[in-house]
């Protein structure tokens, strides 16, 4: 039976960035995702589900090595922003010229930064992948050891 230190319940945008962090510095990580992770194409349609990416964000996915792989598909650049109270009169503007940087963020399809830090999870040694796969039970041992079970991965992985 693998033992992995943590085991991470789905592989969206936090689950694959959080599998990935971790195995870049050597954790043993199980990943378990329910639904097989597809490869956007940049002719594919805008997909209207979409992160706002700040800079710190995106330092994170280059950190991560996620970055170049958005970027080639496509990222939209924001150099401003408008919010306001609907009830009220209150109103704020921000914008990048002001801060001189060249965009406040990017928007990002989030089926597009699921994809590629997946891809950066799959290239590491230390994490492995249970697709398609969901926990069925978690188990809590005594010294801090837990055991999950996934049907569609092994009978078990044990965590600690």
């Amino acid at each position: 039976m693998k033992r992995f230190e943590v085991i991470v319940a789905g592989g969206g945008m936090v689950g694959s960035a959080l599998a990935c962090a971790l195995g870049r510095e050597g954790v043993e990580v199980a990943l378990i995702e329910g639904r097989e992770v597809t490869a956007p194409r940049s002719a594919d349609p805008f997909d209207n589900r979409v992160s706002a990416i700040t800079h710190a964000s995106r330092n994170l996915c280059r950190r991560l090595g996620a970055w170049p792989a958005m970027e080639a598909i496509r990222v939209s650049p924001f150099q401003e922003m408008r919010v306001w109270d609907a009830a009220g009169p209150g109103a704020i503007h921000f914008d990048a010229a002001d801060l001189g940087v060249e965009a406040l963020g990017w928007i990002v399809e989030n089926r597009l930064i699921q994809h590629a830090l997946w891809q950066q999870v799959e290239r590491l040694e230390s994490v492995q992948c249970f697709v398609p796969a969901r926990l069925a039970s978690i188990r809590q041992g005594g010294r801090g050891r837990n055991t999950a079970r996934s049907p569609a991965a092994p009978p078990a992985a044990t965590g600690h």
